[in-house]
């Protein structure tokens, strides 16, 4: 009798440690998808607040969202270029590659930076209809 209690008692052992190991995988699963739902939440922010930091920024005499709608409607080519200058700078000061896209009224798409697929911040409606918005990728 003392014998198949020993048993007994081992094979309850034997469950309780495969539970744990089962608990600690679980926990480290579960873990892992929160950290990656923070990481995501953190770019979408940062996005964001250099899509508004890029809506205050006037290059020459006129701000950056009528630039944007200079280079949607073909008015000033120069307008595309300065954009492309001012986004890269913003660009530059952050740590992941990231891109500033223009989508256009007419359906014309334009994207200045290194990213094409990622993160993006909400996109910034202009009076003329002309959208953008910015981009970062994951790291």
């Amino acid at each position: 009798m003392n014998r198949k209690a020993q048993v007994e008692t081992m094979g309850l052992v034997i469950i309780v440690f495969l539970l744990v190991i089962a608990s600690v995988f679980a926990l480290i699963f579960m873990t892992g998808k929160e950290e990656t739902k923070h990481e995501d939440l953190f770019l979408s922010m940062k996005a964001s607040n250099l899509a508004n930091s890029l809506t205050l920024m006037t290059i020459g005499s006129s701000e950056f969202g009528l630039k944007v709608i200079d280079c949607c409607q073909g008015f000033d080519t120069l307008a595309c270029e300065e954009i492309e200058i001012a986004a890269s700078f913003g660009l530059d000061l952050l740590d992941e590659s990231a891109s500033v896209v223009v989508e256009c009224v007419n359906n014309q798409n334009v994207t200045f930076g290194r990213c094409s697929s990622g993160i993006n911040s909400e996109k910034i409606v202009l009076s003329s209809g002309d959208k953008f918005f910015v981009r970062i990728c994951r790291k």
